[in-house]
């Protein structure tokens, strides 16, 4: 699914976005919940990785299986939805470290 809902009929995956991140996670496994904590001068952002659900409704524990893997890492897009325009807000990693912004043409 789309962080924060179904995305409406011929919408892109990010076109309704306020900010879109590109990740590098562990090969198989996927972003499994991103974290967003905005105020008026930051937006901080954590996303984490975990494994798909089993198809035969096995439990897994998600989260260990991805930590640390070596190897092969795939890249993705995440779309994120906002309660307001990044502006001139910083945007950081949970721990405080600052995000490299890229601009967009109309920016």
């Amino acid at each position: 699914g789309i962080l924060g809902g179904a995305a409406p009929e011929g919408a892109t995956g990010y076109g309704g976005a306020s900010l879109l991140l590109s990740v590098s996670g562990p090969l198989m496994c996927i972003p499994r919940a991103v974290v967003v904590q905005e105020s008026e001068t930051e937006v901080r952002v954590g996303v984490f990785f975990g494994l798909p659900d089993p198809a035969d409704g096995s439990a897994v524990d998600h989260v260990a299986a991805c930590e640390g893997v070596p190897g092969v890492a795939e890249h993705l897009l995440i779309p994120v939805p906002l309660a307001g325009e990044v502006g001139d807000r910083d945007v950081l990693t949970l721990e405080g470290s600052q995000i490299r912004m890229i601009p967009t043409p109309d920016s």
